[in-house]
């Protein structure tokens, strides 16, 4: 809730009499309305997006952030030797149109004779939301069904139904980032970009997979003092991931 804001004002017709009213400024329609997040076992969901208020015409990102207890993970988009990837489902007005999810790149988790691909402690799974150039109205709701499975020594299937709220900003209007805008762009650096131009080979039963320097480099970064490179498989099926 916002601070009251305090005013007098005099009365007609009342001569020397000052009233000070207190105006409670809730003003829900113009603000981003956000449920609360949702905790389900080890997991704590919440529906989080990269804006304060969409403006007709302009695309904004949606997010599905995933806080896990500490030794649980969850899957990415090809989990490995076992797991099932998160799924993240919306339901939004017509007109509207969402894209596929930005996955981060994952982690490895050894789970002896397995090795599974996924996240642990936090993670923005991210859909970039198109806007009709028409909308009207003062404010768009957007529903999604999350569903997911948090694995340690056992797996629990979850799932959440969640709701976030923005207002509608004027046509031509600047976009204005959200207070997330931050955790987006932190998750957009994880997200691996391409095609990139390497070459693979199969020796026996392994792949042999040859990097260009140029690449190596910025996959690793300027200035860092590691020198390993990760190689994940899109495909399911593409490669065993336990050694």
């Amino acid at each position: 809730m916002r601070r009251p804001f305090f005013a007098s004002f005099v009365l007609p017709n009342v001569k020397a009499v000052t009233v000070t009213l207190v105006i409670v400024m809730q003003l829900l329609c113009l603000s981003k309305l956000q449920a609360e997040p949702v905790k389900v076992d080890a997991v704590e969901a919440e529906m989080i997006a990269d804006v304060d208020a969409i403006v007709p015409g302009q695309a904004f990102t949606i997010g599905l952030r995933l806080r896990h207890d500490s030794g649980w993970h969850t899957y990415w988009s090809n989990p490995g030797d076992s797991g099932l990837p998160t799924q993240f489902k919306l339901t939004m007005p017509k007109q509207f149109s969402a894209g596929d999810i930005a996955w981060p790149r994952p982690s490895r988790f050894l789970i002896p004779p397995l090795a599974n691909l996924g996240y642990d402690r936090e993670v923005l799974l991210t859909r970039v939301v198109t806007v009709p150039p028409d909308l009207a109205g003062r404010s768009v709701t957007i529903d999604a069904l999350a569903q997911w499975l948090v694995c340690r020594e056992v797996c629990i299937p979850g799932e959440t139904n969640l709701s976030l709220t923005l207002p509608v900003a004027a046509l031509g209007a600047a976009p204005r980032e959200g207070s997330h805008a931050w955790f987006f762009k932190d998750a957009a650096r994880q997200v691996p970009v391409g095609p990139a131009q390497v070459t693979v080979a199969r020796r026996d039963k392994m792949l042999q997979i040859h990097v260009p320097i140029k690449l190596a480099a910025m996959a690793i970064g300027a200035g860092a003092s590691t020198r390993r490179i990760e190689f994940f498989a899109r495909d399911i099926e593409t490669v065993r991931h336990a050694p």
